[in-house]
């Protein structure tokens, strides 16, 4: 397989409350992102390749169905050589009279935690390459579009860290660009949302 680029910035840390110097940390430049259809497409035409295309979509969607099941009984699911699902549980817990009562339950998120063969893999075929940070005030609103075109093929709703990757920004400044994405229509915050885990969907 070919080597691939990741380019990546530095950012500073916010300042430390102890008087420290704020140290630095390394943040990815994240690509758009790559849907079924081309998965799909790029494994077929691999040499030697002995299944159809349609074969490999029915796979892919029969596992996702029943990582679904899984995960809906609770389970935490193993891919060897992929990594760990687990299900993360939501719910609003409140104190009363007769004790604490929870309520709204819901998984929230599914955890990812890639294998050690995955990682190994990743790593063998990655260079890097550094580049400038993005400022938000640079990016045009048809790269806008653009990212949540492919977002929202993907995912069904976005959330701050999703920005904060995709574009290299710092909290704040991702944060701000989230503001601009609602103010401008193009977002609204998903039905029972916190803003503790604010997510945001399509406004239309």
């Amino acid at each position: 397989m070919a080597i691939h680029t990741v380019k990546y910035t530095v950012h500073q840390d916010p300042p430390r409350q102890d008087g420290q110097p704020a140290g630095l940390h390394v943040r990815a430049h994240e690509l758009e992102g790559v849907n079924t259809a081309q998965l799909v497409a790029d494994v077929g035409r691999r040499e030697g390749q002995l299944y159809s295309a349609g074969t490999i979509s029915g796979v892919l969607t029969d596992l996702s169905d029943w990582l679904a099941e899984y995960l809906a009984g609770g389970h935490a699911v193993t891919l060897t050589g992929i990594g760990t699902f687990t299900p993360h549980v939501e719910g609003e817990v409140a104190d009363d009279e007769r004790g604490r009562s929870v309520g709204r339950l819901r998984v929230g998120s599914v955890h990812f935690a890639p294998s050690a063969e995955l990682l190994e893999s990743v790593n063998r075929l990655t260079s890097f390459e550094r580049v400038a940070a993005t400022r938000t005030a640079e990016i045009t609103d048809a790269e806008l579009d653009a990212f949540l075109a492919s977002h929202f093929a993907a995912h069904p709703c976005l959330q701050r860290h999703h920005v904060e990757r995709h574009f290299s920004l710092s909290k704040r400044r991702a944060l701000a660009l989230v503001g601009r994405l609602v103010a401008s229509g193009r977002l609204r915050l998903a039905p029972g949302a916190t803003l503790h885990s604010a997510a945001y969907v399509p406004a239309n």
